[in-house]
C-alpha cells in the first residue's frame, strides 16, 4: 500500500495505468484514492500537453477561447492517453470568421504557413495576409456545389479549407488548420466528419464521443 502512496512512485507506476486501472484504483482505499486524486492535475496538465507545440500554452488556450478554436483528432485522443504520437500534428478546428486571427497567432507564434498547390495559385495575386482576411470575410461557402475534385476526405463534413503550418525551426511540429464553412461551427463539423468516438478540446472543455 505504501507503495501505491508514496509520492515518489506515484507517477512512475500511475503513468503505465488505463483510465479503467485508475478508476480502479480508486477503489482500493481512502489513501490510494487520495494519492491519485493528488496525482491527476499533474498527469492532465493540458498547459504541458500543448507546450510541445508552444513555447506559451496559455496563450493558445487564450486565442482558443477568444476564437472559439476547437482541438480534435490524434491529439486530443493522446492527451486522455497521456502519451504522444511520432509525427503526429495538431488539429485545429476553426470557425471561418476567425481565418486571419488564428492563422496570424500561429505566425506569431514560429509557424510559417505552407500552400498546397491551389493555395501557391491563389497567392500568385495577393498576400498571405489578404488571402487569410478573405476567407474570414466569406458568408457563403464557396463548396455549396461540390465537385468531384474536392477532398473526399472532408467531402459533406463542413468543411472549408484546410490551411497547413509547420514550426520554424522544428519542421517535425505540424499545425493543421480546419476551417468550417461559414454557416456552421467546429463542433458541428467534428460530429459530422466523424462517426465512432472521437475527442476534442476547447480551451475550457474536455470531451470523448
Amino acid at each position: 500500500m505504501l507503495v501505491l502512496t508514496h509520492s515518489t512512485l506515484v507517477d512512475s507506476i500511475y503513468r503505465h495505468l488505463s483510465v479503467a486501472d485508475i478508476l480502479s484504483l480508486n477503489l482500493v482505499c481512502s489513501a490510494v484514492y487520495a494519492a491519485v486524486r493528488k496525482w491527476l492535475p499533474a498527469a492532465y496538465n493540458v498547459e504541458n500537453h500543448f507546450r510541445r507545440f508552444f513555447d506559451d500554452p496559455l496563450s493558445f488556450r487564450v486565442m482558443q477561447a477568444r476564437t472559439g478554436t476547437i482541438v480534435s483528432g490524434s491529439n486530443a485522443l493522446q492527451f486522455f492517453e497521456r502519451t504522444y504520437y511520432p509525427g503526429s500534428d495538431l488539429d485545429l478546428y476553426v470557425p471561418c470568421r476567425e481565418t486571419y486571427a488564428v492563422a496570424k497567432w500561429l505566425q506569431e507564434n514560429n509557424y510559417v504557413f505552407t500552400p498546397d498547390e491551389e493555395q501557391l495559385g491563389a497567392l500568385e495575386n495577393t498576400t498571405t495576409t489578404a488571402f487569410f482576411e478573405e476567407v474570414a470575410q466569406r458568408r457563403v461557402s464557396i463548396h455549396d456545389i461540390r465537385n468531384a475534385d474536392f477532398d473526399m476526405g472532408y467531402c459533406w463534413s463542413s468543411v472549408e479549407v484546410v490551411f497547413n503550418f509547420i514550426h520554424t525551426s522544428n519542421p517535425s511540429l505540424k499545425v493543421q488548420m480546419i476551417v468550417t464553412e461559414p454557416q456552421s461551427a467546429p463542433v458541428a463539423c467534428i460530429l459530422h466528419f466523424h462517426s465512432s468516438t472521437h475527442e476534442l478540446r476547447s480551451h475550457c472543455m474536455f470531451a470523448s464521443y
